[in-house]
């Protein structure tokens, strides 16, 4: 339940703390007071939108804080709401979301607002009444969840079949890639080396030339082996004549063999050489290949070759798209069956409650003055539009199978029909609230708040819904604004809402009021002017008592 609320610097409030009690809370006062003001605030700390044109003129800042209490748990949520358009949310003192805010709360207040009967006159709301009076709100989520994944595969299975030419062209495209690519029978590093061949293609000749040179420097008649050769048989003949040139004459007979090592290197690469003009044409043209590859599919052959490896994978998933196509098919068969079957479990829940439903509603009705309604809850097969539709006709949304409407006869012998032709404001009122008391039977929300719930009500039917209202607070928190006495004398919580002057501005206060200011506030809603009469305190008197006397009635 809601124990406490204040509000600063939020329309017409300056600044304000409310006490709430338990059972039937009251707001009374003029019309323009701000009674929907607080309405508004308790709305803003469950979760809804905060604007900035609510902040009070003349503050950058407004501030709203409850006190919320459930099963011995305490709960603080405080919002701050800046004029540029930034907001604070608070829960214990952390901050938080506005998402984590509503799932905090969501269960714990339910708020009805003053023109919410008008969602009894579109069918579509309904189905959304039935199902939380049937407590199917988790199998529905069950079946929407399976529902989305049947619409998903069945668009991919359609997408399949839309994309067939794109396919096509899109296979016919990677197999030329793969054959130009596998032609080349690319290997990594190759390019490197045909980049190494080129370079030493292009110089051969030069390169024979060179060695040519060396081998006359060698090998010709008067050379540097001849020289050598000669240089040796001197250091040899002098080291036998004098022991110190043995060493050096050893270094002349090493350099004699290493110009013999260097000669029979000559020969050989010369004899290996082979400067064919048509070699260094193929090198030309398979880098030039390489190259026209690298341009289109990566560049370097490593990045080539993993291209062809995924345009393999693509164009394997292509052609077995038949077969993805087969397997989607058989899902879709799998998950059609689930949803028949879980949506024809719901539905046989919904026409079950159907009929308890439309039993309580005519005795809260009843209750409310409405004798001889009929109230019936019309059940039918969607026929489709939208729905996907199975071989038996019927149409499935993501609600289900069932078309849920409502239909009322406020007069005997009358055939019950759509509300929107039938039912009066005041009707529609009692209606709602008829639901909501029942709803909130089943759902068991610790508070519940009705703002103008006196809309289009008067006389006896007014004094019926407040029975109703006092009976519901005495098993829940019950919190509503009303214009009508009869409805203000039975609650048990009494707040009086005024638009006073202060510093030459108006604000909105909020006074909780005793047993006799009680009397007086009734008198004055009576008689509809600030001076009363003693007729007026004593009807007001006698209006407190029958409520207060309803109690044992219970």
């Amino acid at each position: 339940m809601i124990s406490r609320l204040s509000v600063r610097n939020y329309a017409l409030i300056d600044e304000i703390e409310i006490e709430f009690g338990r059972g039937f809370t009251v707001l009374t006062g003029e019309t323009g007071a701000g009674k929907s003001i607080i309405i508004d605030a308790l709305s803003l700390v469950l979760g809804d939108r905060a604007y900035s044109n609510m902040i009070r003129e003349g503050f950058d800042f407004a501030h709203v804080e409850a006190t919320f209490t459930n099963d011995g748990e305490e709960i603080v949520v405080k919002r701050e709401v800046a004029r540029d358009g930034r907001n604070r949310i608070f829960i214990n003192g952390e901050r938080s979301t506005v998402k984590a805010l509503r799932e905090k709360i969501s269960n714990l207040v339910d708020i009805h607002g003053q023109h919410e009967h008008q969602r009894l006159l579109n069918p579509s709301s309904h189905l959304e009444f039935l199902d939380s009076f049937a407590g199917l709100k988790d199998m529905v989520k069950i079946y929407r969840d399976k529902y989305r994944e049947f619409r998903a595969v069945k668009n991919r299975i359609e997408t399949i079949i839309e994309d067939e030419a794109e396919r096509e062209r899109r296979k016919d495209l990677l197999e030329f890639q793969i054959e130009e690519i596998e032609r080349a029978d690319l290997k990594d590093g190759e390019d490197e080396t045909l980049e190494d061949e080129r370079t030493f293609l292009r110089s051969g000749e030069k390169i024979a030339q060179l060695a040519k040179e060396v081998k006359s420097l060698l090998s010709e008649e008067g050379g540097l082996e001849d020289n050598i050769g000669r240089l040796n048989a001197i250091m040899e003949e002098m080291s036998r004549l004098d022991a110190t040139v043995s060493e050096t004459s050893s270094q002349s007979t090493e350099a004699l063999y290493i110009l013999k090592d260097i000669e029979g290197f000559i020969n050989e690469y010369i004899a290996s050489l082979d400067f064919n003009p048509q070699r260094l044409e193929e090198v030309e043209g398979r880098l030039a290949q390489i190259s026209l590859l690298k341009r289109k599919y990566g560049g370097t052959i490593e990045d080539i070759l993993t291209y062809l490896s995924k345009a393999k994978e693509e164009l394997y998933n292509l052609e077995t798209y038949s077969e993805t196509r087969e397997n989607l098919e058989e899902k879709l068969k799998t998950l059609q069956d689930e949803l028949k079957r879980i949506a024809f479990d719901i539905s046989k829940s919904r026409k079950e409650a159907a009929k308890i439903l439309e039993e309580q509603v005519e005795g809260e009705l009843k209750e409310l003055g409405m004798d001889g309604v009929e109230f019936v809850v019309s059940i039918e097969y969607n026929e489709g539009d939208d729905a996907v539709i199975d071989d038996t006709g019927v149409g499935f949304t993501s609600s289900g199978v069932d078309k849920v409407s409502f239909l009322i006869s406020t007069n005997p012998g009358e055939s019950p029909k759509p509300m929107v032709m039938v039912a009066s404001g005041g009707e529609l009122a009692r209606v709602m609230l008829a639901l909501r008391s029942i709803l909130a039977d089943a759902d068991e929300t610790p508070t519940l708040i009705f703002d103008e719930v006196d809309v289009g009500l008067g006389g006896r039917s007014a004094s019926q819904v407040a029975t109703r209202l006092r009976r519901l607070g005495g098993m829940r928190q019950v919190i509503t604004i009303s214009h009508l006495p009869q409805i203000a004398a039975y609650s048990h919580n009494h707040l009086k809402v005024e638009k006073k002057m202060k510093g030459g501005r108006a604000i909105t206060t909020v006074k909780k009021i005793s047993k006799m200011e009680k009397v007086g506030e009734i008198a004055r809603m009576l008689s509809g002017e600030e001076s009363v009469s003693k007729e007026a305190m004593e009807n007001a008197r006698r209006m407190i008592e029958n409520a207060v006397s309803s109690d044992k009635g219970q």
